[in-house]
């Protein structure tokens, strides 16, 4: 099992356990200083998968930068990568990612409501971004998982008001390796 997450300094954190014990490993992935320079405490949001070889993480660090991170299975040693430039994404908000069996893909969402998509194949460079959709600012919080030879990506497109990002709950979906988003509202908000 694995999981990440920031610990109390801010740092971005990794934790395993093998299967049919109870102890946690605990792993530092990137230090808090790492995170950027602004005026949030840290990185933020962190989400991890496993591509059956390596552990991959997507965090956001406190300028908006969205960040990729992996370690291949038993070495210790994290690698990163930024995937974007600064207040490309919105800080404080999760960003998704999934392992297609052949390329790492992410999705996160920008301060003006722009669903973005990127991608990278197995140990190649570099990252590729796409345009998925333009929604109402306040829809922040993205899924994404690979579904046989496609990938969805499901959002709140923020159309309707409220303390919490509301709006018609909608999906997106494209073929692995092609490009040209399907859209179809899943329910009505």
């Amino acid at each position: 099992m694995i999981i990440t997450d920031t610990d109390s300094s801010g740092n971005l954190d990794y934790w395993y356990q093998y299967a049919g014990t109870g102890t946690w490993h605990q792993q530092q992935v990137a230090p808090a200083s790492a995170a950027g320079s602004s005026q949030y405490p840290q990185w933020s949001s962190p989400v991890i998968s496993w591509t059956g070889s390596t552990v991959i993480i997507a965090a956001v660090d406190r300028d908006g930068g969205l960040h990729y991170l992996y370690q291949y299975a038993g070495t210790g040693t994290w690698h990163q990568q930024q995937v974007t430039a600064d207040w490309a994404v919105t800080p404080n908000c999760p960003p998704a990612i999934a392992w297609t069996g052949r390329s790492v893909v992410l999705a996160g969402m920008s301060e003006n409501g722009s669903l973005n998509f990127w991608w990278q194949a197995a140990g190649t460079g570099p990252w590729h971004e796409e345009h998925v959709a333009s929604l109402t600012p306040g829809a922040e919080y993205p899924s994404m998982a690979s579904a046989g030879p496609s990938v969805v990506i499901t959002d709140s497109d923020g159309s309707s008001d409220g303390p919490f990002p509301a709006g018609n709950l909608d999906y997106w979906w494209q073929k692995d390796g092609t490009s040209g988003w399907n859209q179809q509202q899943v329910a009505a908000g």
